[in-house]
C-alpha cells in the first residue's frame, strides 16, 4: 500500500497488536506494520494513540498519548452515559 497526503508517509501499512475491550466496546493499538516485521524503533509511528470503537455502533473515538488510555476510556463511558441520560 503507497499513499500520500500532506504531512504523511504512508508507505507503511498500520497493524494493530492489541484489542482488549472495556464495556461499551474496544481499544485499537496500532504500530507500524514495518516495525512489527523489523523490531526497529526507526520504524515505529510517532504520536500513534489508541483509538476507541464503539461496540453498538462501530464509531471510532480518538484518544490521546499524554494520559494513561484508561483515563481516555473513563471520559468516553462517562460522556456517552450523560448522552443516553
Amino acid at each position: 500500500m503507497s499513499a500520500t497526503s500532506p504531512g504523511w508517509d504512508l508507505r507503511y501499512p498500520a497493524s494493530h497488536h492489541r484489542r482488549p475491550a472495556f464495556g461499551d466496546g474496544w481499544v485499537f493499538f496500532y504500530h507500524s506494520k514495518r516495525h512489527q516485521e523489523t523490531g526497529n524503533l526507526s520504524d515505529l509511528f510517532a504520536g500513534n494513540a489508541p483509538i476507541l470503537v464503539d461496540r453498538d455502533t462501530g464509531e471510532t473515538h480518538p484518544t490521546g498519548t499524554v494520559r494513561p488510555v484508561a483515563d481516555y476510556i473513563h471520559e468516553y463511558t462517562e460522556r456517552e452515559q450523560r448522552n443516553t441520560s
